[in-house]
């Protein structure tokens, strides 16, 4: 039999762990309803003895299972961070302002010598903490040695909101093979702070109801797994109504895989393969929460766990580039390593400087790096040894470059780019003068001085979008020439690195490259996820620091032959939906109409008028009065072979009359683009002698 393999001086945990091959049935349950009677150390009270808390300290960043900065050795109460006591559950807190700063955990023990590793399960829920709406994480990982640690992903809850009820189940999670006859397995229940809210307290986060199986040692247990989603918790932006859920499942899987979204309530089924695909899984505002879930012909069960969070924003986002690193004929060169990390951060526009290509190259490179659809512009200057361009993911409608006349071998670059929306983005790629001279220093005064004046000559509408973005050269942020520019575009927002590190040359000793917006689109500024780690102000992209980089970045990819310059890029907010819900009713109407989004919806017809509450929206008649709808009414009597159709209208819509001699033929309209005349329409129909007619009205589309 296998079993885990212990290494090293690790000390035995003083709890005793939870022997799961003697469990009634294999399963153990803790209900925490002794909990108010628990010992700070978990010493005494019904269950606690499977139970640790943990000091202060250790390494990594936050997010790690080692990383604690939050002792959870005594109970805390109130608002203060660590463990406390709920009502027959355990709480977890942490505190801080700073996403992803601080952390606490518990650890939970046990022992499956004799068994197989099964599921975990737990109930989760928020507990209001004071005011505010900042938000908190759970995140699970298991190890056999306190050491190592890996995450269950499918146990993640994230991002979960002061102020905001909330509660879920979390049920059914593999427990991972190490386990299996291991007599020192340990899972870490880790809370830290969050991302996302700007005000207040975090929450706590209530652990009930946990959960945990074990199997007889050695069967041909059914396996599922997701692979793509990539990632077990995705985010999406609310122009992705779909995914692609995919995986693999164990040969013994049998029958059908069924697959459900918690959040939107759908379910299905598709046939067991060790390869399979669930195509166009519908996703709404909020957390999805997936599941495939397989049996073997025994009946035991296994589930796959994937969260897929659609935001109700679209994004983009902007990066600044001077990724060149050099070829074997020493010519500057976009190769390899920035291939790989424009691939792995996927930016949806670029400021490139030093792309010394020719276009036929350039338009293979942007095919085969960015894609087919993007779009992109360099300057035309002859001059231009190390030129600046602009690579979109939308199409640039307008281009150009300005003269940079303290420089001689670049200009600056400009592109006005086609957003999808009413307002544009118009994007300058710039290369100011290098080094930390003086002289240097009021060369880049005046090229900033340059780009300023140039920005109120194009005379770009007010309404419109403006970033600065590339290659500063400036060795501090107290440069002149940032001061200047300061005038037309923002530095409030700056990025950093994970350790918050901001400076961007290969040393890690200047900020010389900036994303630079302009106030309208800095009030965008939303916060940049990568790799599962928030980055508030934006991100300072090092390879070498992360652990793995994004596929297909290799670590040290940031620091190519010669490469002088790390990618930074923002992201920000395109657009916010209308109609977050879906329901053919934008939200700000249902607000006003019946106080909320959650009332009306698909087929609801809330004054029981038989009209749907949709069609209500479209017809501009009012959902909450039955005596308000498109009514026909009373014909008017027939005068010299005509028909007068009456109809109650609503001023500022169309509408088409309808006739049929026969329901089972269909209506064909008789007149369309009839104007409202409120409070009512009449239209005169001359029909055939002796027919037998029916009307209706309807909407123009």
């Amino acid at each position: 039999m296998l079993g885990c393999l212990w290494l090293g001086a690790a000390v035995a945990p003083a709890a005793t762990p939870v022997p799961m091959a003697s469990q009634p049935g294999l399963a153990y349950a803790e209900s925490f309803a002794d909990v108010a009677n628990w010992a700070a150390d978990f010493s005494s009270g019904a269950g606690a003895n499977r139970f640790a808390g943990l000091p202060a300290g250790g390494t990594g960043t936050i997010p790690a299972a080692t990383r604690l900065t939050t002792a959870s050795t005594n109970w805390a109460s109130g608002s203060t961070g660590g463990k406390q006591k709920g009502s027959g559950a355990l709480l977890l807190l942490c505190t801080g302002s700073s996403d992803n700063t601080t952390s606490v955990a518990v650890d939970f023990f046990l022992d499956f010598s004799g068994a197989d590793a099964g599921t975990l399960g737990f109930d989760w829920a928020t507990v209001d903490n004071p005011t505010g709406d900042r938000k908190s994480s759970l995140r699970v990982y298991a190890s056999v040695d306190g050491t190592a640690f890996a995450e269950l992903a499918a146990a993640q809850v994230l991002n979960f909101q002061n102020g905001v009820v909330a509660s879920g189940t979390v049920s059914g999670v593999a427990l991972p093979a190490s386990f299996h006859n291991c007599a020192t397995a340990r899972l870490r229940f880790y809370v830290h702070n969050g991302i996302g809210g700007t005000t207040g307290n975090r929450p706590k986060l209530s652990l009930d109801n946990l959960a945990v199986t074990a199997r007889a040692a050695g069967g041909n247990y059914p396996a599922v797994a997701i692979t793509d989603p990539a990632a077990a918790n995705l985010e999406v932006d609310f122009a992705t109504s779909n995914v692609v859920v995919a995986g693999t499942a164990g040969t013994n899987t049998a029958g059908q895989l069924v697959w459900s979204n918690d959040l939107t309530g759908a379910h299905g089924s598709i046939a067991a393969g060790t390869n399979w695909t669930v195509p166009d899984l519908r996703l709404a505002v909020g957390t999805n929460g997936i599941s495939v879930r397989g049996t073997n012909a025994a009946g035991d069960a296994a589930t796959a766990r994937a969260t897929v969070v659609r935001t109700p924003y679209s994004y983009f986002t902007v990066m600044a580039a001077n990724l060149t690193d050099r070829s074997e004929t020493d010519e500057f060169r976009y190769i390899g390593t920035s291939e790989r990390i424009f691939k792995g951060l996927r930016p949806d526009v670029v400021a490139i400087q030093e792309w010394l290509v020719t276009n036929a190259s350039r338009r293979a490179y942007v095919d085969a790096v960015f894609g087919t659809n993007f779009d992109f512009y360099v300057e035309s200057y002859s001059g231009a040894d190390i030129p600046n361009g602009i690579i979109s993911r939308w199409p640039i409608v307008a281009s150009g470059e300005w003269a940079d006349t303290q420089v001689s071998y670049r200009d600056f670059a400009w592109a006005t780019i086609d957003l999808p929306g009413t307002q544009d983005l118009h994007v300058v790629s710039v290369h100011l003068q290098s080094g930390s001279t003086t002289a240097n220093e009021a060369t880049r005064k005046k090229e900033a001085a340059i780009l300023t004046n140039q920005i109120r000559r194009a005379n770009w509408p007010a309404s419109d979008f403006i970033v600065i973005a590339g290659d500063f050269n400036v060795p501090s942020r107290s440069d002149d020439s940032l001061l200047t520019l300061s005038n037309v575009v923002s530095d409030a927002r700056q990025p950093a690195d994970q350790a918050g590190d901001k400076d961007t040359n290969l040393t890690r000793g200047a900020p010389y490259d900036y994303v630079l917006p302009n106030p309208l689109l800095d009030a965008r500024h939303a916060t940049l996820t990568v790799g599962g780690l928030a980055f508030p102000e934006g991100l300072v992209f090092d390879s070498r620091i992360w652990n793995p980089p994004p596929a297909p970045i290799q670590t040290n990819d940031s620091a190519g032959t010669d490469m002088q310059h790390l990618a930074v890029m923002k992201k920000f907010i395109l657009s916010t939906c209308a109609d977050c819900d879906e329901d053919a009713m934008p939200d700000a109407w249902e607000q006003a109409t019946f106080g909320g989004t959650s009332v009306a919806g698909p087929g609801t017809d809330y004054d029981r008028d038989g009209f749907p509450d949709a069609h209500e929206y479209q017809a501009g008649t009012q959902p909450t009065n039955r005596a308000s709808g498109l009514f026909m009414q009373e014909p008017l009597a027939p005068a010299q072979a005509a028909y007068l159709v009456r109809w109650d209208s609503v001023a500022g819509k169309r509408y088409r009359v309808l006739r049929s001699t026969n329901l089972l033929n269909g209506f064909a309209a008789v007149q369309t683009g009839i104007a409202a005349s409120a409070p009512d329409n009449v239209y005169t129909d001359h029909p055939p002698a002796g027919a037998t007619l029916i009307y209706g009205v309807g909407l123009e589309p």
